[in-house]
């Protein structure tokens, strides 16, 4: 997969995209490409990252359960659509990304719309909470 385009959309090669950030060796810079390596962690059944890349605060008791239900139901991730990014560069605390998902669910098409919030903790950026349009 390494060669292949990033899940992501941002039309690099997923070895120069997400993968460095996925597996710890790289640090993404803003919320955008933090969002953007989450969105890639669903699609890779990368449950650790997105628990790692998480705010503490709002992880939910199950969220590791129904993060791995939630992956297991999809049968494709087809598209990740940015639609905006405020904020969220080296310079600021808070960033907040407006996101559209689509995918598959077994033969139905399925989207969903997030407007999320990241914050940075001890110099890294994380998710703390989206909501749903």
């Amino acid at each position: 997969m390494s060669n292949l385009p990033c899940p992501c959309g941002s039309d690099v090669s997923f070895s120069k995209c997400c993968d460095g950030y996925i597996r710890g060796k790289r640090v993404p810079e803003t919320a955008e490409a933090l969002m953007r390596s989450r969105y890639t962690a669903y699609v890779i059944g990368n449950v650790p990252y997105l628990l790692e890349s998480r705010h503490p605060d709002f992880i939910t008791e199950n969220e590791a359960l129904d993060i791995q239900s939630w992956i297991k139901d999809v049968t494709s991730w087809d598209k990740l659509e940015i639609l905006v990014a405020e904020k969220g560069t080296a310079k600021d605390k808070l960033g907040w990304v407006a996101f559209n998902v689509f995918f598959h669910q077994g033969d139905r098409e399925e989207s969903m719309c997030e407007y999320s919030r990241f914050s940075r903790l001890n110099g890294r950026w994380v998710y703390e909470e989206g909501e749903l349009d």
